[in-house]
């Protein structure tokens, strides 16, 4: 195995380039697409916690089916804020 010829050398070299970019450019793609979902699935729970705030006449399981307006993904936004800061008084309290 350690007599390997000049064109066999640069093949492999060649194939192990062309695995390293490949292997950068999918990690580098998946972190951006898995960022973006993450913003999006963000964004979806502000606008179904803020519709079933702002709509508590209608049926809650068209929270999720329905589109949400700006005004329902603000007080989404609003709401988790204050469940977050009311956790974290919350918890330095118990500790």
């Amino acid at each position: 195995m350690g007599k390997l010829g000049k064109e066999t050398k640069n093949l492999l070299l060649a194939i192990t380039v062309i695995c390293l970019i490949s292997f950068l450019l999918a990690a580098g793609l998946s972190f951006l697409l898995a960022k973006d979902f993450q913003h999006e699935m963000l964004l979806h729970d502000y606008g179904v916690s803020g519709y079933q705030l702002n709509h508590e006449d209608k049926l809650q399981i068209s929270a999720f089916s329905s589109l949400p307006n700006e005004n329902d993904i603000e007080c989404g936004r609003e709401a988790s804020s204050f469940i977050r800061s009311s956790m974290s008084r919350f918890l330095f309290s118990v500790t």
